[in-house]
């Protein structure tokens, strides 16, 4: 039935299939729950009991379900209201520019409606249409969407293999539901791969085709998909279907064989054969609705005070860095390597990954980038010639990898590909007003976590990069500046370069100054820090309130210097 309510097309396969097997065979199939098969979209099917006839029937088939076979083959032949429907809807979205994703519930129903679409929408230029259904891999399924990045409009016809696991935010913006789904969180799945961070469109459209002549579909808004919305309203999340889902489903297909031939009528008596089972399902929802309640207050964050937790936010901002810092990194690095990013529109940039070094380019390329790559900072992320910029954040594959490569080729330039990223340097800076040693460190720590009395003690290495600047050449000073201010002062130009001379000589008393230092006040400075480490996790132990396990922190002597840098006042005119 829920075939029959998607397209002839699954309707024709689900009735194949049944004459493919024995009646007493047949079981519940393919109901919306989390523990379907890994090929959720197929219809149902048993297997084959009999050898098949030419058209896949059974030779030995039972009349009526011959006549309903060759009944489905001649209505697929035929004009389809309900895939009239969604053309009628769609031709003002594309015409609007929208690019949507329509989702169905079946195989069948994905190939037919994608092969009417291709038809009927062919003289549109620039419009590119793919199918996806469970039949590809998931990398497949992947690299297919992919495909579409650079078509100036796009519409993707799918099953739920694509309702989770694939984002599609960037090339999409329209989620149409051909099938209504009996869990209400399947749809917000749908719609999720849309509508989520990242989407550069202002509005995003969601659209549920139904049928006022179907009871199912009637029941199914009504005793499903509206109470959801109720719960969510009050929760502010979709509560999953209760695990009596066999109660629905049941009742629903009670109905319909039960008033069989009574199609006009079939509203009212379908309702009431519900009522009773409803009347249950309505109490277990409701009971996972409060459930979901108690949840949502029990990890409520009303509790939370701000000003407590701003100051680690900051905190934390400051050591994974900001969209500004990362776009600096980035932008120098690729002019290291030769090839700067090419400024675009608005805050799009152009990143020549082809012509970097092979090595580098072999790193990317198994990432999937390649080529010219449009790139942003900061979100919202837009299109640049029809294909999306991607969002270059810490973490993101281009970073990772020229981070890689610049350490790498400044920790062992004897084997570097890439020549001249020195570990020390000097220069002339406004930055400063005196004679400066600024260092960048690498602390390492030993954590003890001990998570109850009886427990055995666990232990953890760790490390953290930190900048400290020295205005005294006095190895036994504190640092003047520790972290972000230290930073900031290589962050500024250089106004101008020092004789080599100079410079080395400045470099030779800048080792000595480190050598000097490593031994006392460096190795005090990474006690500090590991006491401050460990008051966060005591703060933290303290506002959860929960029993959070004990740790202490000892560093690891001496710390490792990763590069230093000598910055001399910029000299006055005449000087």
């Amino acid at each position: 039935m829920r075939c029959v309510g998607s397209s002839t097309a699954a309707a024709l396969s689900a009735l194949r299939n049944r004459a493919k097997s024995q009646a007493e065979m047949l079981e519940d199939q393919l109901l919306d729950e989390d523990d379907e098969s890994e090929t959720p979209d197929l219809e149902p099917e048993i297997g084959l009991t009999s050898s098949p006839a030419s058209d896949g029937v059974s030779d030995q088939l039972d009349p009526a379900l011959a006549a309903l076979v060759r009944q489905a083959e001649e209505l697929l032949k035929a004009p389809d209201p309900k895939f009239d429907k969604v053309l009628s809807l769609l031709r003002p979205l594309l015409d609007s520019g929208s690019n949507p994703v329509i989702f169905c519930r079946y195989l069948a129903t994905a190939d037919f409606l994608g092969s009417r679409l291709k038809r009927d929408l062919a003289k549109r230029t620039g419009l590119h249409i793919e199918v996806i259904t469970g039949e590809l891999t998931p990398e497949e399924r992947r690299v297919r969407v992919e495909s579409m990045s650079g078509e100036p409009q796009r519409l993707l016809v799918a099953t739920d293999c694509l309702s989770e696991g694939i984002n599609l935010q960037e090339l999409f913006d329209t989620v149409i539901h051909y099938d209504l789904s009996w869990n209400p969180t399947r749809h917000q799945q749908r719609e999720g791969r849309v509508n989520r961070y990242g989407q550069p469109a202002p509005v995003v459209r969601s659209a549920l085709l139904y049928s006022p002549d179907s009871a199912i579909d009637g029941a199914v808004l009504d005793v499903i998909l509206r109470k959801a919305a109720k719960i969510r309203e009050a929760t502010g999340v979709t509560v999953p279907l209760p695990e009596k889902q066999s109660a629905i489903a049941g009742a629903l297909m009670n109905a319909v064989l039960l008033h069989k031939g009574q199609t006009r009528q079939l509203s009212l008596p379908l309702m009431q054969d519900l009522s009773l089972d409803a009347e249950t399902l309505d109490t277990v929802w409701r009971n996972a609705d409060e459930g979901e309640r108690r949840s949502r207050t029990r990890f409520a964050q009303n509790t939370i005070k701000p000003g407590e937790v701003l100051p680690e936010w900051h905190h934390w901002r400051s050591l994974l860095g900001t969209p500004d810092e990362v776009k600096t990194f980035v932008s120098r690095s690729l002019g290291v390597l030769g090839q700067p990013l090419d400024v675009q529109a608005a805050n799009v940039y152009l990143a020549h990954l082809k012509e970097l070094p092979e090595f580098v380019r072999e790193q990317l390329r198994s990432q999937g980038l390649e080529g010219s790559v449009p790139v942003v900072f900061a979100p919202p992320t837009t299109l640049h010639r029809g294909k999306p910029a991607q969002l270059i954040v810490r973490n993101h594959p281009l970073t990772a990898t020229l981070a890689d490569t610049i350490l790498e080729s400044a920790l062992v330039p004897e084997q570097a590909e890439i020549r001249d990223i020195g570990r020390t340097g000097a220069w002339f800076t406004s930055a400063v007003a005196t004679v400066t040693t600024v260092l960048l460190l690498r602390l390492r720590f030993k954590l003890s976590v001990i998570a109850s009395r009886t427990a055995a003690e666990r232990l953890l290495l760790v490390e953290e990069s930190e900048t400290v600047a020295f205005t005294s050449a006095d190895p036994l000073a504190p640092p003047a500046l520790v972290g972000d201010a230290a930073r900031q002062l290589v962050a500024i130009p250089a106004n101008g370069n020092i004789a080599d001379v100079a410079r080395d000589r400045l470099i030779a008393k800048g080792r000595t100054f480190v050598e000097s230092a490593l031994s006392n006040t460096l190795a005090s400075f990474a006690a500090q820090r590991a006491a401050v480490l460990e008051q966060d996790h005591l703060r933290l132990r303290t506002a959860s309130g929960a029993n959070l396990p004990r740790v202490t922190i000892e560093p690891v002597l001496p710390p490792d210097v990763i590069a230093f840098f000598v910055l001399l006042s910029s000299p006055t005119e005449g000087s």
